[in-house]
C-alpha cells in the first residue's frame, strides 16, 4: 500500500521492539539501521537482534550488549535438515543447538530461580558452544560459502560473539 508520500520503489519497514511486558511497533519508509539507532538512542542494556547489518551501531556504543539469536542461527540448518531427509551436517549442527535449548526445559521443570538458571547455563552451555564453534571451523572450509550450508555455517560463525554474549 502506498503512503504520502512514499515512492512507489520504496519497501517499508516495520520495526518491533519489546523491553519487558512493553511492545512498541514503528513504521519507517525503508529498513535502515539508522531508523533503530535513532529509535535506541540512550539505551542502555542487552539488545537481542538478527544479524541484520543495521545493528552494526551497537558495537561502537558500551552501555549496549549485543546479543544474538540462536533461532535465527539455527533456522537455515533446521530447513537443510529437512530437505535432504537424511544425516549429514546440518543435522549434527541441528544437534549442538538441541543441546544448548535442552538447558531450558531442564532449569523451567526444576523451577530454578534466575539466579541459578544463569548458573546452570554458565555451567553447561560453555562445553556444548566450545564443541559446535571448533566443529563450525573445521567445517567453514568443505562447504563453498556460497551454497545454503555454507551460508548457515558462516552466518553462525560471524555472529559468534552476539550469539554467546
Amino acid at each position: 500500500m502506498k503512503g504520502p508520500g512514499r515512492k512507489d520503489t520504496s519497501k517499508p519497514y516495520l520495526w518491533a521492539y519489546r523491553g519487558g511486558n512493553n511492545v512498541v511497533f514503528d513504521y519507517q519508509q525503508t529498513r535502515g539501521g539508522y531508523h533503530a539507532q535513532q529509535f535506541l538512542q540512550g539505551f542502555k542494556g542487552h539488545l537481542q537482534t538478527d544479524a541484520y547489518s543495521g545493528y552494526h551501531f551497537t558495537e561502537k556504543i558500551n552501555d549496549i550488549v549485543h546479543l544474538g539469536c540462536m533461532a535465527h542461527a539455527r533456522r537455515p540448518f533446521a530447513q537443510l535438515a529437512e530437505l535432504t531427509k537424511k544425516e549429514g551436517i546440518a543435522t549434527k549442527a541441528l544437534l549442538y543447538f538441541k543441546a544448548l535449548y535442552a538447558i531450558e526445559p531442564y532449569a523451567r521443570d526444576n523451577n530454578l530461580s534466575s539466579e541459578a538458571r544463569h548458573k546452570l547455563r554458565n555451567e553447561k552451555a560453555p562445553p556444548i558452544l566450545d564443541e559446535f564453534k571448533d566443529w563450525l571451523f573445521q567445517h567453514v572450509t568443505k562447504v563453498p560459502k556460497q551454497h545454503q550450508l555454507g551460508k548457515a555455517i558462516y552466518y553462525v560463525r560471524n555472529s559468534w560473539e552476539a550469539l554467546t554474549n
